[in-house]
């Protein structure tokens, strides 16, 4: 059984593998009922998540460096297992980690050039990077559906 494609959970100070299933390997987050949905929840309803996403769709006002470390303190609270995974990613900077946060969040590539500044085809570089560093996969596209699955978004 592939126990990394089981979403984490934080709970207080302990990281727990989210596995109530007998030999039942979950093919989502969803299957696991309702802790990952409310963290995730409490993530898109945190104050840094809410405001980037109001601005996700204008050009000309990027995430601060502020922003950023808030939008990166966040996912540590809810996902710290995320932010050691990606961190694990080759080569990474502070692009690489902005691209990811805001795939996990579910933005559409526009949206992340508005927030970023990058351009698409350094988003889809990013993309490629994380997914085939942390999923051996070379592709871009399917990186939020392969973050879903490991961590629970």
């Amino acid at each position: 059984m592939n126990h990394n494609r089981f979403p984490l959970l934080y709970m207080g100070s302990d990281i727990h593998k989210v596995s109530p299933y007998s030999g039942h390997q979950p093919t989502s987050a969803t299957d696991l009922g309702f802790a990952i949905p409310a963290l995730d929840r409490l993530l898109h309803e945190a104050d840094i998540v809410v405001r980037l996403k109001s601005r996700a769709d204008s050009p000309g006002n990027p995430m601060t460096n502020t922003e950023f470390d808030t939008l990166e303190d966040t996912y540590a609270t809810f996902f710290p297992l995320f932010l050691q995974g990606i961190k694990q990613v080759r080569n990474i900077n502070r692009n690489d980690k902005a691209v990811a946060m805001l795939t996990a969040l579910g933005l559409k590539p526009g949206q992340i050039q508005c927030l970023t500044e990058l351009s698409s085809s350094k988003i889809t570089n990013s993309k490629t990077k994380i997914n085939k560093d942390l999923f051996g996969e070379s592709s871009a596209s399917t990186l939020y559906n392969n973050l879903s699955l490991r961590y629970g978004f």
